[in-house]
C-alpha cells in the first residue's frame, strides 16, 4: 500500500487522505449498524449516515478522475459534485424511509389510521435509545405492507436491531412509543 501511495501525485495523495479514513469509518459504521450498536439518532435527516459516504465518494472519485489525467480543478469540482450527489441521494432516501407513509387511496380499501398501529408488534430496524433519549426505527406490517417508522422507548435499556417490540402509545409529539416483548422470536403482524 505504501508503494501505491508513494506513486500518487500530490492531488491524488490528498484525495487518498480523504478517501481511505472515510472508507474505514464507513466500514466500521456498517459493521456496528449490523450488530445493532449505535443510537440510531438523526438530526434533520443529516447524519454520519450521509456524510461519511459523501466524503468517501468524493475522495475515491477524485483519485479516479486525476488518474484519467483530467484537469485538476475540473477533477476536484467533479469529485465534490459526485460526493454531494451521494449525500443528497442518501439524505432523500433516509427522509423517505423515516416517514410513516399512510396510503390515501380513493377507494378507501387500503387506508390506515395512525392510531391503528397501537397494539401492533414489529421488529427494531435501527436501535432505539433508552428512556426517550432519541428515536430509532421499527418495521411494522399493516395489512400487506411493511412500514419503517420512527419510534421511542421508555425502557431503561435501549432496543437492539432485531428485537420484537409492541407499539403501546404515542408520546406528546405523536411519536410511537414501543416496548420490548418478552419473547423476541414472535412473528410480527
Amino acid at each position: 500500500m505504501a508503494a501505491w501511495y508513494n506513486s500518487l501525485e500530490t492531488i491524488q495523495r490528498i484525495f487518498a487522505l480523504i478517501a481511505i479514513p472515510s472508507t474505514a469509518v464507513l466500514i466500521i459504521q456498517t459493521i456496528l449498524l449490523l450488530l445493532g450498536v449505535g443510537s440510531g439518532k438523526k438530526t434533520n435527516y443529516v447524519s454520519a449516515g450521509a456524510l461519511v459516504p459523501m466524503v468517501s465518494v468524493c475522495g475515491w472519485s477524485g483519485i479516479a478522475l486525476t488518474e484519467l489525467n483530467i484537469n485538476t480543478v475540473f477533477a476536484v469540482v467533479l469529485s465534490v459534485l459526485s460526493g454531494l450527489s451521494v449525500f443528497i441521494g442518501i439524505t432523500l432516501f433516509l427522509k423517505y424511509r423515516m416517514t410513516l407513509y399512510i396510503s390515501d387511496n380513493s377507494d378507501n380499501t387500503d387506508n390506515t389510521e395512525i392510531k391503528d398501529i397501537v397494539g401492533r408488534t414489529g421488529r427494531v430496524y435501527m436501535p432505539v435509545p433508552s428512556k426517550l433519549n432519541g428515536s430509532g426505527k421499527v418495521t411494522v406490517t399493516i395489512g400487506n405492507k411493511r412500514y419503517d417508522i420512527n419510534a421511542v422507548t421508555r425502557d431503561r435499556e435501549g432496543l437492539r436491531t432485531g428485537e420484537t417490540v409492541r407499539i403501546v402509545a404515542f408520546d406528546k409529539n405523536g411519536m410511537p412509543v414501543v416496548e420490548r416483548m418478552s419473547i423476541t422470536k414472535t412473528a410480527y403482524r
